[in-house]
């Protein structure tokens, strides 16, 4: 099972309160800046020499930019695998109703390895979170051990059944 996480918030950038608890800022962002990001949704293996071709500058100053979109966290070049390949089959939405120590319990839910989303909500549920579990049984126990978390008072669980659409670079660039 994989197990720790680069970065609670992850790559992307947002102008909402929680931001600065993440580190984030609003990315400004020229045409370059926008192909580069484009191109290494499609595939962030593709090599400096062939992006720095796509747009038109050097090797040194893609490299530089490529480095500064990594650097100010707009982009996040790594593996992705599909949980379903780690033994994770069951996945589940885990709506929250927390008492007013919301942040607390989301920061302990975030450290659960099972917990791959963890936002949260203005409406129903103070939290929403994607779990994966290898089974029900892993499943059932990982709602256990989320009901268990001081100021947790109630949850709502919603198993996925099929997947129809998994994408994790949507086109932020426009």
């Amino acid at each position: 099972m994989p197990s720790g996480r680069a970065r609670a918030c992850g790559p992307a950038r947002c102008d909402t309160d929680n931001s600065a608890a993440c580190g984030l800022r609003p990315a400004d962002l020229d045409e370059t800046d926008r192909t580069l990001v484009r191109i290494l949704q499609a595939d962030g293996r593709t090599p400096v020499a062939e992006l720095a071709r796509t747009v038109g500058l050097s090797h040194a100053a893609t490299r530089q930019r490529l480095n500064r979109l990594i650097q100010e966290r707009i982009v996040a070049v790594g593996t992705m695998t599909h949980p379903g390949t780690h033994g994770l089959h069951r996945s589940a939405i885990v709506g929250i109703r927390c008492d007013s120590r919301t942040r607390s319990v989301a920061e302990n839910v975030s450290k659960l390895d099972e917990a791959y989303y963890v936002v949260t909500g203005m409406g129903a549920y103070d939290l929403i979170v994607e779990v994966m579990a290898r089974d029900d049984a892993h499943l059932i126990d990982l709602v256990a051990s989320i009901r268990s978390i001081t100021g947790v008072l109630s949850t709502d669980v919603t198993m996925i059944a099929e997947t129809t659409k998994w994408v994790h670079a949507p086109d932020f660039t426009g």
